[in-house]
């Protein structure tokens, strides 16, 4: 992986350690493997999933990750 943590951390703030692995790197693996991206995860990726999940979860969506 090849991820800006810090950026990361500061748009994840208040997160729980389960909301990271369940919401962000479990989808982040699997759209890289969806896209044939399977070497390869780079922070715009996750910039884009926690973008996604954050508008969905302020338009009260049960799961976000379904549109």
């Amino acid at each position: 992986m090849e991820l800006n943590y810090s950026l990361l951390a500061s748009k994840i703030d208040g997160w729980t350690g389960r909301d990271i692995k369940e919401k962000l790197m479990k989808n982040l693996v699997h759209d890289a493997i969806i896209n044939g991206n399977t070497e390869l995860i780079t922070t715009e990726m996750a910039l884009n999933l926690i973008a996604q999940l954050q508008k969905a979860s302020k338009a009260g969506q049960t799961n976000p990750l379904v549109s």
